[in-house]
């Protein structure tokens, strides 16, 4: 069975381009074989996002379905939203493993998983962590050479299980 991932992208504002922005986003999941889950792509159709204790009913639901995730994949071309926020602080306080996605802006083309993600102008990155679970890196994938590069940053503040290697 394939890996199901948790989608992470904006959905307030401008709701018809965000929901096209995660059409496309969940698509660039399935194209990696993988299971894409995105509670924001189900709950506004029965709970009302405009309603704050609906919104969060809503967010707490999709929470639930963390614990079957093989990572939180956060889609980031139009930035990242107040709830994208919390659900990443989360994920970082539970020791989630959380992945960045930039697939390029809806006008940019369709995205087909990660190598081909430079044809369209995006790039896959992975967060990983060093031997000390306190250094996490963002790994990029470079379709073009089959190579990566990694960007390091240091969570040395964070408590000890805020970040999980994988």
């Amino acid at each position: 069975m394939a890996d199901i991932i948790i989608v992470e992208s904006p959905y307030a504002g401008d709701i018809s381009r965000n929901e096209k922005y995660l059409r496309r986003a969940m698509k660039s999941v399935f194209a990696m074989g993988e299971i894409p889950f995105a509670s924001h792509a189900i709950y506004p159709q029965v709970l009302d996002d405009l309603n704050e204790k609906e919104r969060q009913l809503g967010i707490e639901a999709g929470y639930s379905f963390w614990k079957y995730a093989k990572a939180i994949r956060f889609f980031l071309d139009y930035g990242m939203s107040k709830g994208m926020e919390l659900a990443f602080d989360r994920a970082i306080q539970e020791g989630f493993p959380i992945e960045v996605a930039y697939i390029g802006e809806n006008d940019s083309g369709d995205y087909y998983g990660r190598e081909n993600a430079c044809a369209f102008g995006g790039m896959f990155l992975r967060v990983g962590g060093g031997h000390d679970n306190r250094t996490v890196f963002h790994e990029a994938f470079d379709p073009a050479t089959g190579g990566s590069s990694e960007v390091e940053f240091d969570f040395s503040g964070l408590p000890n299980k805020a970040v999980r290697l994988r």
